[in-house]
């Protein structure tokens, strides 16, 4: 069971303090309250909605006729809106700064369209003409407020998308759903004797179809663990279009069909508004804002299918009504405004395309330089770590040094004390260079992975060779076993950056492989690409194969190369084998004469 805790009570940046009576058990898991009211708040408000909405469904079940409708119809709204108004203003002075605006536009269209619900009981208790008046216009100002809100929180979970495409795209699917609906039943709708009451609903339900695309975008571009209110928007505004559909389909009947369906599905959609208030997020969801430029670019065909699927169905129904010359107008003109409208939004979305990529190749390009700047830094590391061991060396051999001179130079008479102060001496030096030298071994010491260090330098080498060209497909393989020390290690790294270059500007290879191994005692590295190839006979060997192998003779290794005309390249490196002792330079002491 999960218990909440209000925000309000604890601490900024402490933890709750533990039970007196813990007893190392997982106890109850302490979590955020997410919303704006507590669970209590929340739960007795769905108590209340199934309560009221039972009532309603009730209360107008045998309701029949225009006023009787009407009537039932304002009562069952105010019956949710009486607790509705003030929860959305508390709710909107809680959320977030950022979403306060919305709140408050949303507040302003239920308090509009509350004004328009008391016109409209005016209209069917006392028939005054004036009250039709109030009642579109409210329509009207709070379709435009809900709106408002709707698109403010939709651009707000936007990241760096542009705001023209997202009106396109809603602009598109409300014509592209309309359109052909009105084609058929719009002679009916503005015929009808109820025509007051069939268009308002009918600009109604236009209205809401903005309302689902609006709140199906936005919950689409927030975090699956943020959609409990999104997911109520949605069903909100679906249930209003069946709602409005039904009216006008009322008005159309001349309120001869049954009414208490409709008014149960009324009461319904208010249960659900409310709902969604009490459900109101304490802070704002996460949206596209944080991602990847790249994952922000639109994919998504569904608005373009949508709207040449509607235009085909409008210019048929044009066609097969042609001898109506307002259906063949309103037809030929609906299916030219898509097109034009599905146009300019695909040259917004190409413009909108290039500016996210040319954010990514920014960071790109900022990425390259990080990797080329710690390559950089980790060369100047070896290097400086090889110099403090080459001064820890010549310190050891200064030290013998001395030993030999001061042999060499003591008296016949007292070697054996001039011996016990020069060993002394040298005990204590060689003692320091000691402790240096762990303290340096463990300084530089790598972490476990072995030859796995090798895979992410030479993944940088390639992608900082290449930059924003076409590059070859890469595949590293470093055998798990592999553990080169560090000098192997660095060789082998050289030589692989320096067969790399050579693929580079030779090649002209659609893949890369890299393979690092071992063989008995000795580590080899094979770099092997598909390119043009050569014959190794009849090509003089260049600095980058000199290189190669004067890297690999350090280490008494080879390199070999096989290669053919349209057969790639394989450079095989075989680092490690025993060095003749013969070959090295050797210290000895000289006996005096």
């Amino acid at each position: 069971m999960d218990v909440e805790v209000k925000d309000e009570l604890r601490p900024a940046g402490r933890s709750p303090a533990p039970s007196p009576h813990h007893t190392g058990h997982a106890g109850p898991r302490l979590v955020r309250n997410p919303y704006v009211f507590p669970r209590a708040a929340r739960l007795a408000g769905w108590v209340a909605i199934v309560v009221v909405l039972a009532a309603a469904a009730w209360a107008t079940r045998s309701v029949d006729g225009e006023r009787p409708h009407l009537t039932g119809w304002v009562l069952s709204g105010i019956a949710f809106a009486v607790p509705g108004l003030p929860l959305t203003w508390w709710a909107g002075s809680r959320v977030d700064p950022v979403d306060r605006p919305v709140w408050r536009l949303w507040f302003a269209g239920y308090v509009i369209a509350l004004l328009g619900a008391a016109g409209l009981l005016a209209v069917g208790a006392q028939d005054w003409t004036w009250a039709r008046g109030i009642w579109l216009a409210s329509v009207g100002v709070s379709i435009l407020a809900f709106g408002a809100g709707n698109t403010l929180m939709m651009r707000s979970r936007a990241g760096r998308r542009a705001t023209a495409p997202d009106i396109l795209d809603l602009i598109s699917v409300m014509l592209a759903v309309t359109a052909p609906v009105a084609l058929v039943v719009g002679e009916a709708v503005v015929t009808s004797d109820d025509a007051w009451f069939v268009v308002s609903w009918s600009i109604i339900t236009v209205a809401l179809v903005h309302g689902v695309a609006s709140a199906a975008v936005f919950t689409a571009r927030i975090r699956p663990e943020d959609r409990v209110p999104a997911w109520l928007g949605v069903a909100l505004a679906c249930l209003g279009i069946v709602e409005a559909a039904g009216q006008v389909a009322l008005g159309l009947t001349g309120f001869r069909a049954p009414s208490a369906p409709l008014l149960t599905l009324h009461a319904l959609a208010c249960g659900v508004g409310l709902a969604f208030v009490l459900h109101a997020p304490r802070h704002p969801s996460m949206g596209r804002d944080g991602l990847h430029p790249r994952t922000q670019v639109r994919r998504s065909g569904v608005v373009s299918v949508l709207v040449l699927v509607s235009a085909v169905v409008i210019l048929a129904e044009a066609g097969w009504w042609r001898g109506t010359d307002w259906v063949l107008l309103c037809g030929t003109v609906s299916a030219g405004l898509l097109l034009i409208l599905s146009s300019v939004r695909h040259l917004l979305v190409a413009r909108e395309t290039t500016r996210l990529y040319e954010e990514v190749a920014a960071a790109a390009d900022e990425r390259r330089q990080l990797l080329s700047d710690v390559l950089v830094h980790v060369d100047a590391d070896q290097h400086r770590v090889a110099a403090r061991l080459h001064q820890q060396a010549m310190s050891s051999y200064s030290t013998v040094a001395s030993i030999v001179t001061a042999l060499e130079l003591s008296p016949q008479s007292g070697p054996a004390a001039a011996l016990a102060l020069v060993a002394t001496r040298a005990r204590a030096d060689l003692a320091a260079q000691v402790d240096s030298l762990r303290d340096v071994l463990a300084a530089v010491r790598p972490p476990d992975g072995g030859g796995q260090r090798l895979v992410a330098p030479l993944r940088a080498y390639v992608d900082r060779l290449y930059q924003d060209g076409s590059r070859p497909e890469l595949a590293v393989d470093v055998d798990p076993g592999v553990m080169p020390d560090w000098t192997t290690e660095l060789m082998a790294l050289r030589i692989a950056q320096a067969a790399l270059d050579n693929v580079r500007r030779h090649a002209a290879c659609t893949r890369i492989g890299i393979t690092v191994a071992l063989e008995g005692q000795d580590l080899v590295i094979e770099i092997g690409d598909d390119g043009v190839g050569f014959e190794p006979d009849q090509v003089a060997e260049g600095a980058g194969l000199a290189t190669m192998r004067t890297l690999a003779g350090f280490l008494g290794g080879r390199v070999e190369v096989c290669s053919g005309p349209g057969e790639g390249t394989q450079v095989r490196a075989v680092l490690g084998r025993e060095v003749d002792r013969g070959e090295r330079p050797r210290l000895r002491v000289v006996p005096d004469r």
